[in-house]
């Protein structure tokens, strides 16, 4: 009777002691993403080659390459907004990010030159819901 009244009081510590935190969620989540999924196909000229997570700002980071078309500067400068507002709109319908997003997690984008690798063609960050 003893260890069954000691086994229910530490029972609750138990599984507050597992439950794993958003960060720690984050961070396996992209690993994993990352493994199984990069790099992905073209799509729309773009590629993710693969996902990182910076656990002290709580930032997603995607690493992408522009192939074909906008695989070019010129291109790229004058869409901008279009690629701004375009990644902005994919993050909020997102319904596998919104707990994240709703949590204040920052998504930066790097997206370089698939035929020169060292350029970065287009870099942007996005924040929503609470800090």
């Amino acid at each position: 009777m003893k260890n069954w009244c000691l086994f229910l009081l530490f029972t609750p510590f138990l599984l507050v002691a597992c439950h794993e935190s958003l960060e720690d969620r984050a961070a396996r989540d992209v690993v994993e993403y990352t493994h199984r999924c990069c790099p992905t196909p073209v799509i729309n000229c773009t590629r993710t080659d693969s996902v990182g997570f910076n656990r002290e700002k709580r930032e997603f980071i995607y690493y992408c390459s522009f192939v074909d078309d906008l695989d070019n500067s010129v291109v790229v400068e004058q869409n901008r907004e279009n690629l701004h507002n375009g990644l902005r709109e994919l993050l909020l319908q997102n319904a596998g990010m919104k707990k994240y997003a709703d949590r204040g997690f920052i998504f930066t984008y790097v997206v370089r030159s698939d035929s020169d690798p060292s350029k970065v063609l287009y870099q942007d960050s996005f924040e929503f819901g609470e800090k």
